[in-house]
């Protein structure tokens, strides 16, 4: 390989995983959808990292439905979010430790700033935002799952093969709110 050749493949590596070191010690890290979104393969550790921050963030964003949202059954799918996602996440706490994976205590910076634009919204407006960014949430774990669910780790390679039918039901259910 040459000079260049390594350079641009240093490059691309260090641009599909932009966790800073500071970020690390801090316990958080980058946006989930940065790795994700290129295609690139998710590693176990990574998995673990976003899929933590991201049960949190569903987590925080039914319990902020349950208090902004006008519709019984946003109200209700919301509740099934975090009855759902509080066992996920507890579920991979107990893999992450037993992997020794260190996992963030809170979610990410992105997530924070849709809590808050969500937290500004009331009625009516409420309900399509929380249900739109549910749908795109869920996407995202989706696909995030289904590339988990081929870990040659067998304990990662359970955990997302067990969890993904509950995130496409959570995803369809909030195809239909939508419309």
């Amino acid at each position: 390989m040459s000079g260049l050749t390594a350079g641009v493949f240093v490059i691309g590596l260090m641009s599909m995983v932009p966790v800073q070191a500071q970020d690390r010690a801090q316990g958080s890290v980058p946006p989930p959808t940065a790795p994700m979104a290129s295609g690139a393969p998710v590693t176990d550790n990574m998995f673990m990292l976003t899929a933590a921050q991201d049960g949190k963030a569903e987590v925080a964003l039914a319990e902020l439905a349950a208090k902004h949202a006008t519709r019984a059954d946003v109200k209700a799918y919301a509740e099934m979010l975090r009855g759902d996602h509080q066992k996920a996440n507890t579920e991979l706490t107990a893999l992450a430790s037993a992997k020794k994976v260190s996992l963030p205590a809170d979610v990410s910076a992105s997530q924070k700033t849709t809590m808050d634009k969500l937290s500004k919204a009331t009625g009516a407006a409420f309900d399509r935002a929380y249900v739109t960014e549910m749908v795109t949430d869920h996407q995202k774990a989706v696909d995030l799952f289904t590339k988990a669910a081929n870990s040659t780790d067998a304990d990662v390679k359970a955990f997302a093969t067990k969890t993904l039918p509950t995130l496409k039901m959570h995803l369809e259910d909030a195809k239909k709110l939508q419309k």
